[in-house]
């Protein structure tokens, strides 16, 4: 027997009225009362009774369960029996006392008729058996298309075709394949001849090994291929755990396998396909361009989605197998096999595509396009939105937008990603034309912010933010970091600063700045520093701008020879220009080693050539040991304490390499104590 159970809250600040539906003389009707604390549960094993009282005098009490939690009874059918329309009753909780709780009142519906619970009725109406058996034989009589008994109610005669079942066809018997290298190397082939070519409609079962898989065919380089592509195509096209991949040309199979230690496998190859009951030409139409007078046509001939031109017997646009057309059967079309197409004009035309809302096209196999004059053209791509165009493989593009490169992605207002894996947003980005839909191209991240002109509808693109794929970030405006907030920019953030910016502070504090940097110096000797440069750390990266230990030799390349008792200074910047922008003679100072006849002083001048390099163009040097030569004048100072001033640097300075101009020197002495100012005398 079934028990219909029915279920009701009772809450002790919230009184309601509830109520259930019952068959009258149903004998399986159980109650179930649960009770809430405003809207917490609550035990009711403090209560005394849980009582329900008829308004025909009748009562129950429903017994408490183990853990509380509710109360139940039977309900006795005696109780509502020959009522009509509904029966009312009161459910009451009370404590141990006999006070009342809270008290619910329930409305019993009773119903007249079997209502297909499977419970047990009265003897005065139809019994189970008796109606289960009326619906049997009714839906037996129920005409049913693939019914092919002719001895059954539900047979339907002068059917125009249907399926009498399926059968296998083996394509490939069992057949040991022995591989060999492909001409490219990167995979093992073999070859069997056969006189068949894949089918892109049909699905194809492949037992290799001994394990089976299913396969659907998908058409690259103009060949069928099933199985796993990127084998033979690269990764980014691997589908699934398949270990082959195999395409038909005409009369001949090619199964590609990766290079494995074992190139011997076994395969076999086969397909279901429906076994098609023929019907009497009179009862097709004439497929224009399908079939002749005299032909017999199949179900999937005529497995059409739509007719238009009724009347003259011409059927203009068909479906492909197992495509599906719904709501305007007259406006849309499904031609791609299992293809899906809803709404109004809109066409699935790829294989297993999925077109829907208005004028919304999906012409890429797997490919989705919704909601109005969507055009999802690329392979696996999805259009959405309003206006959006999907033209790359996997491309996704949303409310007039465009991606027209392979897995791109556009989205906004009027913006476009036109290179592989490129990313817009915003309203009229200026387009990245450096790529193409299967190169990346210089950006892979565009924000835009361009508009369209409302008096004459003009538009001026124009681009907010670009991140190019070497992490190189531009923005039109300022950048701010920190926020009082925590959310956005606030008078709490602070403006990051340009090269421009600095070097114009540099150039506005330059004397404040030097004094400074003295000062420290005069507190702090081991330090390397000049006077009027960025940064003598070039060279050597540990901070110092020094290297004990070694010297610059003489044979006029940058060549480091060992010498415990000397230091060697990095590539010190010199300015070669006045501000007027004519040639100057800068003067080095230098403090805290001795000048001997193995120390050098000289000039270099780098450019930077065309993959971003600094190169030597000349250099200048003079000999250890003389005070003086055609380069450069050495003037003693003190202890320690020497000048240097070249004595041409015409040869030098070209105003286009000014920036890279630099001095180097090696003395006897360390770098704890080195002191190298320019254009400053050293105090102290």
């Amino acid at each position: 027997m079934i028990i219909a159970t029915h279920e009701i809250a009772l809450d002790l600040h919230r009184p309601t009225w509830q109520q259930i539906s019952v068959v009258d003389g149903d004998t399986a009707n159980k109650l179930v009362v649960w009770m809430y604390n405003n809207g917490i549960p609550q035990l009711l094993t403090d209560a005394n009774m849980v009582l329900m009282t008829y308004n025909n005098g009748a009562m129950q009490e429903l017994a408490v369960s183990d853990d509380g939690l509710s109360a139940s009874v039977m309900l006795n059918p005696d109780c509502y029996k020959g009522e009509t329309g509904a029966t009312e009753a009161q459910i009451g909780v009370y404590s141990g006392d006999g006070g009342l709780l809270t008290a619910i009142r329930l409305r019993i519906n009773v119903e007249r008729s079997f209502d297909g619970k499977g419970v047990m009725p009265d003897l005065a109406y139809p019994s189970l058996e008796a109606f289960i058996a009326d619906k049997v034989d009714e839906l037996a009589n129920i005409p049913d298309w693939d019914q092919n008994n002719k001895n059954a109610k539900n047979y339907i005669e002068n059917r125009i075709c249907y399926e009498d079942g399926v059968k296998e066809e083996v394509l490939v018997d069992e057949a040991d394949l022995a591989f060999t290298p492909s001409p490219s190397n990167r995979y093992l082939q073999a070859n069997l001849e056969i006189s068949f070519t894949f089918d892109k409609t049909e699905c194809y079962t492949v037992i290799w090994d001994g394990k089976v898989y299913e396969n659907l065919p998908v058409r690259e380089t103009g060949i069928e291929h099933i199985g796993n592509l990127g084998i033979v195509l690269g990764d980014f096209f691997a589908d699934g755990e398949e270990p082959f991949s195999i395409e038909s040309p005409s009369g001949n199979l090619r199964i590609s396998i990766p290079i494995t230690d074992d190139p011997t496998h076994s395969i076999k190859i086969t397909h279901v396909v429906p076994a098609i009951t023929k019907i009497d030409e009179k009862y097709l139409p004439v497929l224009a361009g399908r079939r002749t007078a005299g032909e017999i046509a199949t179900r999937r001939d005529v497995r059409l989605d739509r007719v238009l031109g009724a009347g003259n017997n011409t059927i203009t646009k068909v479906s492909a197998p197992y495509g599906e057309v719904f709501n305007d059967v007259k406006k849309n079309s499904a031609p791609g096999y299992a293809s899906h197409a809803e709404g109004s004009s809109t066409m699935a035309y790829g294989s297993c595509s999925h077109a829907e809302g208005a004028s919304s096209l999906a012409y890429g196999n797997d490919g989705h396009a919704e909601g109005a004059n969507t055009f999802a053209a690329g392979n696996y791509s999805h259009a959405e939105g309003q206006d959006s165009c999907a033209l790359g493989v996997a491309s996704h593009a949303e409310n007039y937008s465009r991606a027209d490169g392979k897995f791109s992605h556009s989205e906004g207002y009027e913006t476009y990603s036109n290179s592989r894996c490129q990313h817009s947003q915003g309203e009229y980005n200026i387009q990245d034309t450096e790529g193409s839909k299967d190169e990346r191209g210089r950006y892979a991240h565009i924000v835009g912010n361009g508009w369209q002109d409302n008096t004459n509808g003009k538009i001026t693109r124009s681009n907010a933010h670009t991140l190019e794929w070497d992490g190189t970030a531009w923005y039109q405006g300022d950048i701010y970091v920190g926020s009082e907030s925590g959310k956005n920019r606030d008078e709490g953030s602070k403006k990051l600063a340009t090269e421009d910016f600095v070097r114009e502070l540099l150039a506005q504090y330059k004397d404040e700045i030097i004094s400074a940097v003295l000062d420290a110096l005069a507190a702090n000797p081991g330090v390397l520093t000049q006077a009027e440069c960025y940064n003598s750390t070039e060279i050597y990266g540990d901070g110092k701008g020094y290297k004990d230990g070694y010297y610059l030799s003489d044979n006029g390349t940058d060549y480091e020879a060992v010498d415990a008792a000397r230091v060697l200074t990095g590539f010190i910047p010199i300015s070669m220009q006045q501000e007027s922008g004519s040639e100057r003679v800068p003067t080095i100072y230098v403090k805290g080693a001795e000048w001997d006849e193995n120390s050098h002083v000289r000039l270099w001048t780098f450019a930077v050539n065309g993959d971003g390099r600094k190169v030597l163009l000349t250099g200048g040097k003079i000999a250890g040991g003389a005070m003086s030569s055609e380069d450069w004048i050495v003037t003693k100072l003190g202890d320690g304490y020497y000048r240097f001033t070249p004595t041409d640097t015409s040869a030098l300075y070209t105003p286009e390499y000014r920036n890279f101009t630099h001095c180097r020197l090696s003395l006897t002495g360390t770098g704890e104590n080195l002191i190298v100012s320019i254009d400053k005398e050293i105090g102290g």
